[in-house]
């Protein structure tokens, strides 16, 4: 049989044991580093919804409590009948896209930076008893979305609420809206693409709420907060009156 090797185990010199030393601790925190780095991708965070809205709705779209935007379904009657769909910026530095009518985005439109917001009331859809005709882009339309920004922590975010609108009629009850989910990109000043649920490469990253409300609520009414913000119908007919001036 063989016998082990007596030749004494040789001894590393100070300085080589110290660049060791020194290699294993350097190793170990770069690997920290790398489990630890914040995926450069970010997430998407969504909300599953079914809300049918007349009167006042507020959104949260992050979820921290805070009203970010707020949407109304209204109508008034009285020489004539006034109804339409607005949406509210709840922010000095919210918006929403779109100018005159707020945008019907189809599925994969980008909101982000490079696109127009107004941080005002915007009109959706409207109709008057006066003319029978609708306005704006809104109107009788399915998954269509609506380009959000709103701020979290002073931060600039981007966001989506997709809806359905059926135009019913010219006086009351003259459109059924339907919100049917929400979402926005959890990275400040990063684009999101309408109806995009899942950030890129990182789908384990994704956060899903909902359903936000599998029946219709209780009809909150028009505040007067709101209508000194220029709610409808008093606000309906002003900007009917001023697209039709136009």
């Amino acid at each position: 049989m063989k016998q082990p090797s007596s030749r004494p185990m040789s001894r590393l010199s100070p300085r080589l044991h110290q660049r060791i030393n020194a290699y294993a601790l350097a190793a170990s925190a770069a690997g920290i580093g790398v489990l630890t780095a914040p995926s450069a991708e970010g997430r998407i965070v969504y909300t599953a919804a079914h809300v049918a809205i007349q009167g006042e709705y507020d959104l949260d779209l992050n979820h921290d409590g805070i009203s970010d935007f707020t949407f109304v379904n209204s109508s008034s009657c009285d020489l004539s009948c006034h109804a339409g769909v607005e949406a509210f910026p709840r922010g000095a530095k919210n918006g929403i896209e779109g100018k005159h009518f707020a945008d019907a985005l189809r599925r994969g439109a980008a909101i982000g930076p490079r696109q127009r917001f107004t941080s005002h009331s915007t009109g959706m859809v409207m109709v008057s008893s006066t003319s029978g005709k609708t306005r704006g882009p809104w109107a009788n339309v399915s998954d269509r979305f609506l380009g959000l920004k709103f701020v979290v922590k002073n931060q600039l975010h981007f966001g989506w609420a997709r809806f359905n609108v059926k135009h019913e009629g010219v006086g009351y009850d003259a459109f059924t809206v339907t919100l049917t989910g929400y979402a926005y990109e959890t990275i400040p000043n990063k684009r999101i693409i309408a109806g995009q649920t899942e950030g890129a490469g990182n789908e384990t990253g994704v956060e899903q709420f909902g359903p936000a409300s599998v029946a219709a609520p209780t009809p909150k009414p028009v505040t007067l907060g709101l209508l000194a913000l220029g709610s409808p119908g008093r606000s309906i007919s002003r900007k009917e009156s001023a697209l039709q001036g136009n």
